[in-house]
Formats: structure tokens, C-alpha cells, sequence
């Protein structure tokens, strides 16, 4: 009978860690994600002091887009859009993208909130078709009847909610849903509704986690941000210390608080219910100011989400 050697335990353990270390190689890196969102103000042919013409100010939009978006998957929600400020600024992202040999892919959902075509305000969604497959977009309107053009409640304007569901090129396993709104500048009954029908909107598509964004027009005392609370993550709450940058106020008019002072109206939400697999890792409001010239009476936002399998 031959010799039987016992089993070396040493040999055991380094097969252990090695096949450890393959499981957590198996593991799927979470997908980092950028939102951006900027009120750019309505190319406003009668300025207020200190506004620019939206010929001088588009240059500087887009710049701030395509800078900040450039190397990482972004989704872009804008607000106070007119149909042909759009298009330029797609024009715009897609120039840049040829110069660095990407070739074109920036595209846009959304319509005109007038009258669902191209007329009025659109608070379009801005992606790359390098990075995403849209699976699907609808816009509705903020109003008692939010399937054809409408103003709701006491709201001075009509108002417009876009929502994608996007689907990650690098990573296919990762869905999102996105959405960008502009609520009302005058109704406060319309702000409080809208927020409640947004809410009840996203929570019946899908299993995906959603982020909202957009200009809110209330400040974060205000009942409609308290009705957000109650079912959305404000991101800017999310994140502390070296991780925030920039600005506190998403607004500052045209000189420099001086008419209306400046203040936090500017929002991205995560959706409680489905936001497992997010983690917010930055938070930004970003510079909207350039040797005294105002590109908007905005501030950008940006938020850096880390999305795991959805």
C-alpha cells in the first residue's frame, strides 16, 4: 500500500483565497453616473440688467455640458428651453463630440409644453446615445388632465414632467428612470399638486430606481418640498464635507442677489422605495458666473451616483 501524505493546509488556504479573490472579481464594478441640471433661461428677447442675448450666453451652456459630462455616463435635464436653444445646444454637444472623434450621439427627449409639439418651454432630457438605450419616454403634463397640453390648478403657465428609462451600453444589467420638471412660478396650490402627481406617476412604471430633477421653485420650507421628502432623498442631503462642492444657492438673478435673493430651488431626488444599488457620492452646484458675465440666473447642479445591478 503506498504512502498516504496528509492534505497541506497551507496549499488549502492560498486554493481558499484564490477562489475568493475570483468571486469578488466576478462581482460587477457599480456604474458611475453623473446627473446635470440647469435652469438656462428662455432666450429672452427683452433682458433684464445685467442678462445677456442667448447668442452670447449659449457658448457658455453648452461648454459647461460637455465639460462636466464628458468622461462619465450623464444624463442631462434642462429647463427653460425653447425649441431652437435646444437644438443648438445638441448642435453644440455633438461638434464637440466630432473634434474628439466620438462621432455623434447626443439626441434629446421632450416636446414643447404649448402644445406637445414644438411651441413653448420644453424641460428636455439630454443624453448620449454612446452611453444609453432609451427604452422608453413620455412627457405628461402638471395639470387635472396630464395627457394633453394643460395649465393645472392655479398655475400661471402650462408645465411639463419628461421621464426616460434608460438603459446602460456598458453595463445592461443597469436601468434607470429619469426625471426633469419645471414646476410653477406663481400657483401655490399647482406646486403642491404637481409634486403629488409626479410622485404617484413614478411610482407606478416600473421596478428601475428614479431620479428626479429640476427647478422646484420652492425653497426647502415649503410644503411641496416637505410632500417630496416624505418619498424622495434630496441628494444635496446626502453627501457632506469634501464631498459637496461649489455654490449653497441654485439661484442668483442676473446681479448678484441684489432684486430677488439668491436661494436653493434647484433639486435632484432619489426615489426611496427603489434605491437600493444607489449610492450618492458627490454633490455639486457648479459656477454659472465668468469674469461678471451670467450664462443663466442658475446655478447647474450635479450629482455623482454609483448604481449597482437594478
Amino acid at each position: 500500500m503506498g504512502n498516504v501524505h496528509p492534505p497541506n493546509l497551507s496549499n488549502l488556504s492560498v486554493v481558499g483565497l484564490l477562489r475568493q479573490g475570483a468571486s469578488w472579481l466576478d462581482e460587477p464594478e457599480p456604474l458611475k453616473v453623473r446627473v446635470y441640471t440647469h435652469n438656462i433661461r428662455y432666450d429672452n428677447r427683452n433682458p433684464s440688467p445685467g442678462e445677456h442675448l442667448w447668442e452670447e450666453r449659449r457658448e457658455y451652456v453648452s461648454r459647461s455640458i460637455f465639460f462636466n459630462t464628458n468622461n462619465i455616463p450623464s444624463v442631462v435635464c434642462l429647463q427653460e428651453v425653447l425649441h431652437h436653444q435646444l437644438t443648438g445646444i445638441v448642435e453644440d454637444l455633438n461638434h464637440a463630440q466630432k473634434q474628439a472623434s466620438l462621432g455623434h450621439g447626443w439626441t434629446y427627449a421632450g416636446v414643447g409644453r404649448a402644445d406637445g409639439k414644438t411651441k413653448g418651454e420644453y424641460s428636455p432630457i439630454v443624453y448620449n446615445t454612446h452611453t444609453w438605450d432609451l427604452v422608453e419616454s413620455q412627457t405628461f403634463w402638471l395639470s387635472e388632465t396630464p395627457d394633453v397640453p394643460s395649465k393645472g390648478w392655479d398655475a400661471d403657465l402650462e408645465r411639463v414632467v419628461v421621464w426616460v428609462h434608460l438603459k446602460s451600453k456598458k453595463d445592461p444589467k443597469v436601468h434607470i428612470n429619469v426625471f426633469n420638471t419645471h414646476l410653477d412660478h406663481i400657483g401655490v396650490v399647482a406646486r403642491r399638486e404637481s409634486v403629488k402627481l409626479i410622485i404617484q406617476k413614478a411610482g407606478g412604471l416600473n421596478s428601475y430606481p428614479s431620479i428626479f430633477a429640476g427647478d422646484f421653485n420652492v425653497e426647502k420650507i415649503e410644503e411641496p418640498y416637505v410632500i417630496a421628502a416624505e418619498k424622495m432623498y434630496d441628494a444635496a442631503t446626502m453627501v457632506h464635507g469634501i464631498n459637496r462642492y461649489g455654490h449653497n444657492n441654485t439661484f442668483t438673478g442676473f446681479d448678484h442677489g441684489q432684486t430677488e435673493p439668491e436661494k436653493v430651488i434647484d433639486y435632484i431626488w432619489i426615489e426611496k422605495e427603489k434605491s437600493k444599488g444607489l449610492k450618492v457620492q458627490s454633490y455639486g452646484v457648479l459656477h454659472s458666473i465668468f469674469h461678471s458675465f451670467y450664462m443663466s440666473d442658475h446655478r447647474p447642479v450635479a450629482v455623482d451616483i454609483s448604481i449597482s445591478e437594478t
